[in-house]
This record gives C-alpha cells, sequence and structure tokens, in this order.
C-alpha cells in the first residue's frame, strides 16, 4: 500500500499535478502498491474538476500497474464534495488510512518478459496460470489470445523493456503490455486466419471489452480488458 498525502485546495490545477506524480511513482515502479491511498483528512475543499482527474487516475493506475486508488480520512467538506459529484460511484472512500487495510486486494501479477520470441509463449503460461488460480477459466483462451497479440507485437515493434501486467476485477481481467518504445501503436494489415500471429489490434478490437495505449516517459503501455462471463 502506498499512501500520499493530500492537502489545502484540490481543483483541477492541483488534481492534475497530484496524477503526475502518482502516476510517475508506479510508471517507474518506484511503488508497486496494490491499493494507493490518498489522505484527505488536510485537503479543505475539492472542486468538481479536481475529482473529475481522480478518476481519470483511479482508471489510469487501474490498467497500470493494476493498483485500486482509495480516498481515505476525507474532511467533512471533501466528503461532502465527493458525496454531490456525479464521481461518487467511481471514487471509493474509506473513513481512514487503518480502514483501507482490511480492503479486499485485487488479484494482480506483473512480470518482466524476454526480448525475444519466447515472450509470446511465456505470456501466455503466465495468463493459463493466473485465470486458473483466479477461478475463472472461462476467458483463458481469450485472454491468451489478446495477450499473445500484446507482446508479441511489443517484441516486434519495440523489442525492449516489455513487461505484462494482469489486474482482475470483478467484471473484467485487464491485460497491459508496456514497451521500451514511445511510438503508440498504429493501424496493421490484417494477417491471414490461419496466422498464428499478426491479427494485432483488429483482433484485439473484436474481441476485447475495451482496449487503449498509455503514453508514458520510458514508452508505453498498451492494453486490453476481456469481459468476464456474466
Amino acid at each position: 500500500m502506498a499512501v500520499v498525502d493530500v492537502a489545502g485546495l484540490l481543483d483541477q490545477a492541483g488534481a492534475l499535478r497530484l496524477r503526475n506524480t502518482v502516476a510517475g511513482r508506479v510508471d517507474v515502479g518506484a511503488v508497486d502498491p496494490d491499493v494507493v491511498v490518498l489522505d484527505l483528512h488536510h485537503l479543505t475543499v475539492a472542486t468538481e474538476e479536481g475529482l473529475a482527474v481522480l478518476v481519470d487516475l483511479a482508471d489510469r493506475i487501474r490498467i497500470w500497474p493494476g493498483s485500486r486508488l482509495v480516498l481515505a480520512a476525507p474532511s467533512p467538506a471533501a466528503a461532502e464534495a465527493v458525496k454531490r459529484s456525479r464521481f461518487r460511484d467511481r471514487l471509493k472512500i474509506c473513513p481512514s488510512v487503518a480502514a483501507t487495510r482490511g480492503l479486499a486486494r485485487r488479484p494482480r501479477l506483473r512480470r518482466r518478459l524476454p526480448e525475444t520470441p519466447e515472450a509470446a509463449p511465456m505470456a501466455r503460461h503466465l495468463v493459463t496460470d493466473a485465470c486458473r488460480r483466479w477461478a475463472v477459466p472461462g476467458i483463458c483462451n481469450l485472454a491468451e489470445l489478446v495477450t499473445s497479440e500484446l507482446v508479441g507485437n511489443a517484441v516486434r515493434y519495440a523489442g525492449r523493456d516489455i513487461e505484462l501486467s494482469l489486474a482482475l476485477d470483478d467484471c473484467e481481467l485487464c491485460i497491459g503490455v508496456h514497451d521500451g518504445n514511445p511510438r503508440p501503436p498504429g493501424p496493421q494489415v490484417p494477417a491471414a486466419p490461419v496466422a498464428e500471429h499478426g491479427r494485432g489490434l483488429h483482433l484485439i478490437s473484436a474481441v476485447a471489452r475495451a482496449w487503449g495505449c498509455i503514453p508514458l516517459d520510458a514508452g508505453k503501455v498498451v492494453w486490453a480488458a476481456v469481459a468476464l462471463p456474466v
């Protein structure tokens, strides 16, 4: 768990600075927490624009590195601001920092991968094992397919600093692949249906609930979310 103190006014500018600080620390691996706690007991005012940035941060670290954002010990004014905002269902609040220690941890995994063709089968094995341990075998084949394409693209087009992240929510498995090339993925010519790889973003767009690319100071993360069976 990582705890970050937040004080004073949380407007859009302040929240952007906070987001960049937190995201920067998790991006470079300075911290890799299950939960990122924002300690708000010194916060006096939270604006709607500032809360919108916190929602963006929550979505961002949920994808990479698979952490959960929690607001703790808000002042009465800050708690009321969250309650009145349109984001009240998207921001988790705990009465104290100590109370966050009792939260259920998300099943998650983060592994460095080789910068060679062996990375894709290694990643598939990690996904298969995770789906078994996390009791979601129904998405195993689909998750393997998506992971194989993401990792294969990282090996072919970046070839350095490749890392896999898996994080399970109540409704989806989020798969993130970091590589050292900052260039975002672009359109590809679809491969033949029987090809072992090369179907790339066309396939991911077709089978994933959502996907995207997060630019980082050192490369990028391409991610996809695979929905759990209803």
